[in-house]
């Protein structure tokens, strides 16, 4: 495996003693409205003016979303609320080069409508001391709005 330099990301990995959590394609995504949704069967790279590149050489915290399922099937996140701190995740650019992250935090459980609250900044801070992952999915735990939607989120951060 290649040392990724932060080019476009296009795969992630989530893998404890060799066994895959999570495997799927990253596409970059915004966030119209405030909202990070990215397509079913991907994960998406917050890839706003700005914000960093999983695995550039810079401190940095990219922010990757997926979604626990779609419709009655799982998606992407479906693992990540079973992810742990040890855990590694490999991000894997266009040039086919990877960089591996360690699982540090998570996961967390919150309240969607808390998700960017002042006591959560962790989860987006940009300008973040070394090299940062946060995986962000719904809580499939924290019961349906009268919209449908799921009421929380699962947060995992991740370093290099």
């Amino acid at each position: 495996m290649r040392a990724g330099k932060g080019g476009t990301p296009v795969q992630i990995a989530v893998t404890r003693g060799g066994r895959s959590l999570v495997s799927a394609t990253v596409i970059p995504v915004q966030a119209p409205n405030g909202v990070l949704n990215p397509p079913k069967g991907v994960v998406g790279w917050y890839a706003a003016p700005g914000w960093p590149t999983p695995g550039t050489t810079s401190t940095n915290n990219s922010v990757l979303a997926g979604h626990v399922s779609w419709g009655d099937q799982p998606d992407t996140f479906a693992a990540l609320a079973s992810v742990r701190p040890g855990d590694l995740v490999t991000v894997t650019d266009a040039s086919g080069g990877a960089t591996q992250f360690t699982v540090s935090r998570g996961p967390v459980s919150i309240g969607k409508t808390q998700i960017a609250a002042q006591q959560n900044r962790w989860i987006w801070q940009s300008a973040n001391p070394g090299k940062v992952l946060s995986l962000i999915t719904c809580d499939s735990t924290s019961g349906r709005r009268a919209d449908g939607h799921l009421r929380g989120n699962v947060v995992v951060q991740a370093r290099a």
